[in-house]
């Protein structure tokens, strides 16, 4: 708490009668030896001697004991702020116990940083926000990231970072580099104009506003603001060759099968074409054919792009026929099609192409994907007996831990093909949830469906058709000792697009 009203009241004694306890006066003389308060040695007949004779500092002109918070005395008391154990200022706690900022607390007081060097801060106490300004060049590509909390723990930061332009306009936000499991966070983009932009780092408690704010001295971090090196191999920036599959761009990857694609979108008429090959997998080794492209969100809520992409296909090298697409959408992000080793067109346009919207180029046009090239789930291996509710093909479920077991499966649903997949029973009653994806992913499946059936006989327990979202049967109430087959059906195939991959994944656990 601040002790400057209870100091300028006692040097008022002499004038006014000052509220609450009086204070010690000074002592005085006596007829025998007496300890000498003030001389900071605790002697008989004292309580306390802090070396001075004042009184409301936590021992008296009379060296005894004061009740109440004392600034000072490193406990944080009553109406004390802070409390670091000393009076000196400067070091977040000041001499009468309030916090001081960090001195970074607005667009005004923002500090300033270079390019390529990280930062490090605290948001603390909770509620801080902190603000850096730094300069950038127009069509410049950077990340902006913080490294706070990558295990994702509780008691730590969970940073939102936010960028503005010179005007104090929010241009970009990102809470979390991925969806799940990643307090920190980062951003891709290019930049719009050469000059001064801002970077706001908070924890997410203040940026939702319906929390509790958090903060203290354990909520470090490091900010960083850097351009994308563009000589790394993964990180691929469209060159604008062409629009067709002769000019197609050459893709590059890390040793373990990621990258990114920094493209811009011209005008309403652009297309984007990049090339890239499933390699023939060593002898007992597995295909390396799952094909992840994720779209990062766009606008201030996303990378400050001002436009969305359009359609997102895959075709073979001689652009002979689709294999898999997309339409961007706010639960479409992305392509994941299933594919044998082969050579891949995989391309990408703007949202105004086939689209009964106009949308107009706007100032800042541009989109970052991640890309992963890894192995699939288990593929289908009975296709001419799983036909036959009978004969399913049986699914190895993998040990979860506390009774729950997991298995994953990718399916091919051809024309007229029906498929059977079995789950072996669990000892006690139970749950079942099966999730599948594959026209949401880029597949030509039309409504897949997915049932759940006792085996041997017996009443559908449950279905799902995939739409607007993905096929999901939650929790389904299972008997212990009973198998049961999962049935996948479709309603038909688009007529331009290939791929008929399913992939699903079961998930069976105790009922308690």
């Amino acid at each position: 708490m601040s002790l400057k009203p209870f100091v300028t009241c006692a040097a008022l004694l002499v004038l006014c009668a000052c509220p609450g306890a009086p204070a010690d006066p000074e002592p005085v003389g006596d007829a025998g030896p007496a300890a000498e308060c003030g001389n900071n040695v605790q002697e008989p007949g004292e309580e306390c001697d802090d070396g001075n004779r004042r009184n409301l500092d936590g021992c008296s002109a009379r060296c005894r004991i004061e009740l109440g918070a004392v600034c000072g005395d490193g406990a944080v008391e009553d109406d004390e702020e802070c409390d670091d154990g000393n009076s000196t200022n400067g070091d977040g706690c000041t001499s009468d116990c309030t916090l001081e900022g960090d001195g970074n607390d607005s667009f005004e007081t923002a500090e300033t940083i270079t390019i390529n060097r990280g930062f490090n801060g605290v948001i603390d106490p909770a509620g801080d926000v902190d603000y850096y300004k730094f300069a950038g060049e127009a069509g410049v590509w950077i990340t902006t990231y913080t490294e706070a909390n990558p295990n994702d723990q509780d008691e730590l930061l969970d940073t939102v970072i936010t960028l503005y332009d010179s005007e104090q306009i929010q241009l970009a936000e990102n809470d979390n580099l991925a969806e799940r499991n990643a307090a920190d966070s980062s951003m891709i983009l290019r930049l719009p104009y050469t000059g001064n932009y801002y970077l706001k780092v908070q924890d997410r408690s203040t940026w939702a506003l319906n929390q509790n704010p958090r903060g203290g001295t354990n909520f470090t971090y490091r900010v960083v603001a850097a351009t994308m090196n563009m000589d790394a191999t993964q990180v691929n920036v469209d060159m604008e060759a062409g629009n067709d599959e002769a000019t197609a761009q050459e893709l590059g990857w890390t040793a373990s099968g990621s990258g990114y694609i920094l493209g811009g979108l011209t005008d309403a008429q652009d297309v984007d074409v990049y090339a890239f090959s499933v390699a023939e997998p060593a002898e007992g080794e597995e295909v390396l054919g799952h094909l992840e492209v994720d779209v990062k969100a766009a606008g201030v809520s996303g990378n400050g792009s001002t436009s969305t992409v359009g359609r997102i296909w895959i075709t073979d090298a001689a652009n002979t026929g689709t294999i898999a697409r997309v339409r961007y959408s706010r639960t479409v992000t992305g392509i994941e099609p299933a594919l044998p080793p082969g050579d891949y067109l995989l391309w990408v346009n703007h949202p105004s192409q086939g689209s009964a919207i106009a949308v107009p180029p706007g100032d800042n046009d541009f989109y970052v994907m991640t890309l992963r090239l890894r192995g699939d789930n288990v593929p289908e291996a009975a296709e001419e007996t799983n036909n036959d509710i009978a004969t399913p093909e049986m699914v190895e479920l993998a040990d979860q831990g506390g009774g729950r077991r997991s298995g994953f499966i990718l399916a091919q649903l051809g024309a007229d093909d029906v498929d059977h997949f079995g789950l072996s029973a669990l000892e006690t009653e139970g749950r079942i949830s099966v999730v599948c994806r594959s026209r949401l992913a880029g597949s030509g499946i039309r409504s897949l469906k997915a049932e759940l059936w006792p085996a041997g006989g017996g009443d559908r327990i449950a279905q799902d058709t995939e739409g607007a979202e993905m096929v999901y049967i939650q929790n389904a109430s299972i008997e212990g000792g009973q198998d049961y087959v999962v049935k996948l059906t479709k309603s038909g195939q688009e007529d331009d697009v290939s791929g008929h991959w399913v992939r699903c994944g079961f998930h069976l656990r105790p009922a308690n």
